[in-house]
């Protein structure tokens, strides 16, 4: 259920204000780290648009998928870009919606925001979500953040049917690449990739984090949360964080996903090619973070028409967010895809966790 609240106090955890603080031991999330996901059989559910003159034509990527109350529709946000020269110039944010969230999914039509100036570039879209993976609504609209140029500046939208979005005329409101927004006690707390002043694939790509009580007054907190190339599988750059905090009767902790480039040996996949697949990390504070032995979590699959190179932008759907239904509950990870190394990304698809006997 979505509030209209100014700001929800969903969360009776006292939260740290420091990377040394412990708020609890244990962690039970829906999403740990014996996961299993399953692709889906129906993969993909949006490919790159048909239509060559379209906006997405070339490049789709970043899927956010939610539930809108408003429309009672499932919508799918999401980048998508030209093919231009030079490449990777002008993405705008896409949507589609579908009656369930098992598709099939009908695009939009057009970008959700017109290009600017500055902001010229228009990637990675999520929303502000609360505990629990609640999507919040402040001030009677939706939020929007997303990357809004190649300087990884940080821009923020709102919606009040999470349709027609309007751009927030503050401008940047932080810097950092494919961010993650949250929420809670009243506080923001945003994640994004802090990246190296170098180019190349080098380790210390990191997630790192910044706090504020609104759009304009967010600081850095911490910015090595999570440092890059630190399991076998990890082979460079890391990216596009996904956090997700819950708190209920029987479920707390701090969950995150996030895509990295792969070692081709690890993953059992020809050399020659750069591959990503996707890691899971928990925390018991949303600051010290453990990732999972048992990672990737999902990886391509060198036969696959849609995901041979690059699964990546995850997007985790836990139980309490999706239909209730007579079978045992099931998380989704949605995710972009990659065939080549000439689409940046190819497809959206998604997998579901699936039980382990």
């Amino acid at each position: 259920m979505q509030s209209n609240m100014h700001w929800l106090v969903v969360s009776f955890a006292v939260l740290p204000t420091t990377s040394s603080s412990v708020v609890q031991d244990v962690v039970n999330v829906s999403v740990d780290c014996n996961v299993v996901f399953r692709k889906s059989v129906g993969n993909p559910d949006l490919r790159i648009n048909s239509n060559k003159s379209a906006f997405d034509a070339f490049n789709i990527m970043s899927p956010f998928v939610f539930h809108n109350n408003i429309t009672n529709k499932w919508q799918m946000l999401y980048a998508g870009g030209p093919q231009t020269t030079p490449a990777y110039l002008n993405y705008q944010l896409g949507m589609a919606e579908a009656s369930t969230v098992d598709g099939p999914w009908t695009r939009y039509g057009k970008p959700l925001l017109p290009l600017g100036v500055e902001d010229n570039f228009h990637c990675t879209p999520t929303l502000l979500r609360g505990v629990n993976n609640e999507i919040l609504i402040e001030d009677g609209r939706y939020h929007m953040i997303f990357c809004g140029n190649r300087q990884d500046d940080i821009y923020h939208a709102t919606s009040s049917d999470g349709k027609h979005w309007e751009k927030d005329p503050v401008g940047t409101i932080f810097r950092g690449y494919s961010p993650s927004i949250l929420r809670i006690n009243g506080t923001l707390w945003l994640y994004s990739i802090a990246k190296p002043n170098v180019t190349g694939k080098v380790p210390s790509w990191r997630v790192s984090l910044a706090r504020g009580s609104n759009w304009t007054t967010l600081k850095l907190v911490e910015r090595d949360l999570i440092v890059s190339n630190t399991q076998p599988w990890e082979d460079g750059m890391m990216f596009y964080p996904n956090v997700i905090f819950e708190d209920t009767k029987t479920k707390y902790g701090w969950t995150i996903s996030w895509s990295a480039y792969s070692n081709h040996t690890f993953l059992n996949l020809p050399a020659g090619v750069d591959y990503t697949a996707i890691g899971l990390a928990h925390s018991s504070n949303g600051l010290n973070w453990t990732k999972c032995a048992s990672n990737p979590i999902l990886r391509p699959d060198k036969n696959s028409s849609y995901d041979s190179v690059y699964v990546g932008c995850p997007n985790l759907i836990i139980p309490s967010n999706l239909p209730s239904t007579d079978n045992e509950p099931q998380s989704r990870l949605y995710f972009s895809s990659r065939i080549d190394h000439l689409h940046k990304y190819y497809a959206i698809a998604h997998a579901e966790s699936v039980s382990v006997t």
